[in-house]
């Protein structure tokens, strides 16, 4: 590159000549011998240069930036697990929202305890775009308080460290076993059941007076099967109904006591409802469109068992297209799609419905890009 850059701006001496040793020096080797020194020194010059305005540049940009910049992605300062059960899984999530006009990158992350740990669900969040960093507490092997620091380092668009202070609590008198309610992954519109032992060592009339459940269609059930020697165990059952959304599910139920101190302990629900068809993907990026030359992509529609796609219909009006529909059953079924984008250039947005028969629910999937002139 500094060869280059010299050979661009006219400057001799890149490759210069040597003497040989011992042998006499004439006035056209001296005049070539400078030659070489001055063209080395411009190169030099050239060299210092270019990674001053580099370094100049990066340094211009981080100086446009609020000192607390980095802060600003989260919404807290600080937080606090509470009081949790040992043997419980305990999970939670930071948001993170770039709220800067360019790209974020998460460069590591890390605590300061081997109590906790965090992970990032996404490296590069775009400008609007958020996330969160997932915390989890070991609470088999640490008890009582623990604090600790969760670390977020960024390396774009500047360096920065984010320390955020955690702490917990993780009672040595209730334990949950197993530690939290995994349901895996259940067909749409099927129940579920599962069970919990909630062990607890302390007083004879400890007892567990409520259960809450953020949703309706998570239902628990209560009975103790112990009492004696200072022991209280409960059996819990929870049990996911039909009427259970298609999607992720992460809830806490809560285990309300008549401790005066700490009443609530946590539980949580993790898995996922899968619905009879699934779309993917549910966003194509188009990439760059030619305003009126058709762009064709291809869609994969999913079910537990061989179906037939009746129709699929488009919501906005923009441009024309043309799809394929397979007329078998099958399991798996392909949609080759076909659009023609607007004349007008722009953003291009378009959201697909897609009609299954003999079901009541629609499939929905959206198509984005940007419509340029040819």
């Amino acid at each position: 590159m500094i060869r280059e850059a010299c050979t661009q701006r006219g400057i001799a001496g890149c490759r210069g000549r040597t003497a040989p040793f011992g042998k006499p020096v004439g006035h056209g080797w001296a005049l070539s011998a400078v030659s070489e020194r001055v063209g080395r020194f411009r190169c030099t010059t050239a060299l210092v240069a270019m990674l001053t305005l580099l370094a100049g540049s990066a340094s211009a940009r981080a100086t446009q930036l609020p000192a607390d910049w980095a802060y600003r992605l989260f919404e807290v300062r600080s937080y606090d697990f509470g009081v949790v059960a040992r043997g419980s899984d305990v999970k939670r999530r930071l948001k993170i929202r770039n709220v800067l006009s360019v790209p974020v990158h998460v460069a590591s992350v890390r605590t300061t305890c081997g109590c906790s740990a965090g992970k990032p669900e996404k490296d590069w969040l775009q400008p609007g775009e958020e996330s969160y960093v997932e915390l989890t507490l070991d609470t088999r092997r640490f008890i009582r308080r623990k604090d600790s620091n969760l670390i977020v380092t960024f390396d774009q668009p500047a360096f920065a460290e984010v320390t955020i202070p955690l702490t917990a609590y993780i009672r040595t008198d209730v334990v949950l076993d197993p530690g939290s309610f995994q349901l895996g992954t259940v067909p749409k519109g099927e129940t579920v059941t599962r069970t919990m032992q909630i062990l607890y060592a302390g007083r004879n009339d400890w007892k567990i007076v409520e259960v809450r459940s953020p949703r309706p269609w998570l239902q628990t059930e209560l009975r103790e099967t112990r009492r004696a020697g200072g022991r209280v165990d409960y059996q819990l059952t929870l049990t996911v109904t039909p009427e259970a959304p298609a999607g992720p599910v992460r809830e806490t139920l809560i285990l309300v006591t008549d401790d005066a101190r700490a009443p609530h302990v946590p539980v949580l629900v993790e898995g996922t409802i899968e619905p009879p068809f699934t779309v993917s993907p549910a966003v194509v990026s188009l990439g760059r469109l030619f305003a009126g030359r058709p762009k064709t992509f291809t869609v994969v529609v999913k079910g537990r068992k061989p179906f037939r796609i009746v129709r699929v219909e488009r919501k906005g009006s923009a441009g024309e297209f043309r799809v394929q529909i397979p007329e078998r059953e099958n399991r798996v079924q392909l949609l080759m799609i076909s659009i023609v984008p607007p004349d007008q250039p722009g953003s291009y947005v378009e959201e697909f419905y897609v009609t299954v028969e003999g079901s009541e629910d629609l499939l929905r999937f959206r198509a984005a890009g940007t419509v340029v002139s040819p």
